[in-house]
């Protein structure tokens, strides 16, 4: 009998172990795949949109500055529209109310429903910068862990980025502004919020608040920063000091971005807009030498082109054009 109920024992433990578990962990698996699923069809949503920009930008070469991020402005076409094909990202939408989590206050319980109406709307004739936006945010709201007013689901931040990133580029940056204070709240201390002020600075510079972004920018500069981020604070912060009218400090900001950079033909942008600057200021030499680093680094010959014509004009010397025209007939000779 003793032996009988051994055996029994142990094939009613064998037989938990392989029936009860397997599901359990299956649930699990089940439900991060969703999650990770949700966030990336939010980023893929971004990226699509980005690269769209990309391949339908043209640069304005009679404006004063080129802009060195291709698709930071929105192209006259169709682009956004969501006639480029939006729908593959859209899958099912999930737009009920989820209950806020345990430790959670009523102003979380409010955001919640708030961000699900959102995806909700976006689902129904959206643009591909509102299926980034509606992904990232039933990102947020279903797979948030708040414990003691924290998030502790660390993939929560890069759906905060992306939801930010959708909403400057859809020209909303208060709403940005919005979501990167919540993120700052629930988040505030994770290592990786040095972005997220990063991005809060490129919102206010959308708004033409450039005195309060050029302050976030300029607190940055003294913090130890990811290679990455350094190089994306580089590239926001010139713009925004240019605009703001800061020729001297975008000068500096464009050269820490010139050699922090690895991608060559942003390198070819940055070198251009310096030599912009620079031939503005009537410092013909090193506005050359600077549009001669955009002819070497470019990579289509539009830019290969528009550079050498920039190279020429630094030849001018009170309206004289002999030194442009004798530059011009030499590399014409290459067969350029």
């Amino acid at each position: 009998m003793k032996k009988n109920i051994i055996f029994l024992l142990l094939l009613s433990i064998v037989f938990s172990c392989a029936v009860k578990k397997p599901e359990k962990r299956s649930k699990f698996l089940k439900g991060f795949t969703t999650q990770y699923n949700t966030l990336f069809n939010s980023e893929e949503a971004l990226k699509a949109e980005f690269e769209a920009r990309t391949k339908a930008h043209q640069d304005n070469f009679y404006a004063p500055y080129i802009t060195l991020l291709e698709y930071d402005e929105l192209p006259k076409s169709n682009i956004g529209t969501g006639n480029t094909g939006p729908n593959n990202f859209l899958g099912s939408m999930d737009a009920s109310p989820v209950p806020p989590p345990k430790g959670s206050n009523a102003r979380n319980s409010k955001n919640n429903g708030n961000n699900a109406n959102a995806a909700k709307q976006a689902a129904k004739g959206a643009t591909i910068l509102e299926i980034a936006e509606a992904k990232a945010l039933k990102a947020i709201d279903k797979y948030s862990v708040t414990r003691e007013g924290q998030e502790k689901n660390k993939s929560i931040f890069d759906a905060y980025i992306t939801l930010v990133q959708a909403r400057i580029y859809m020209g909303k940056p208060l709403s940005a502004i919005d979501a990167l204070n919540q993120l700052t709240l629930k988040m505030k201390d994770d290592k990786r919020l040095p972005l997220a002020k990063i991005y809060e600075g490129l919102a206010y510079a959308k708004m033409k608040d450039y005195f309060k972004a050029n302050e976030i920018f300029a607190k940055l500069k003294n913090e130890d920063l990811k290679k990455d981020d350094e190089n994306l604070l580089a590239i926001f912060y010139a713009e925004s000091l240019l605009a703001s009218g800061n020729k001297d400090g975008a000068l500096k900001e464009l050269d820490n971005g010139f050699e922090l950079q690895n991608d060559r033909k942003l390198k070819s942008r940055i070198a251009f807009l310096r030599g912009q600057i620079l031939a503005s200021q009537n410092k013909n030499e090193p506005a050359r030498e600077s549009f001669l680093a955009a002819y070497q680094y470019a990579n289509d010959f539009e830019f290969e082109v528009k550079s050498q014509i920039e190279i020429a004009k630094t030849y001018n010397t009170k309206n004289d054009y002999a030194g442009a025209k004798e530059y011009l007939e030499k590399i014409s000779k290459k067969g350029t």
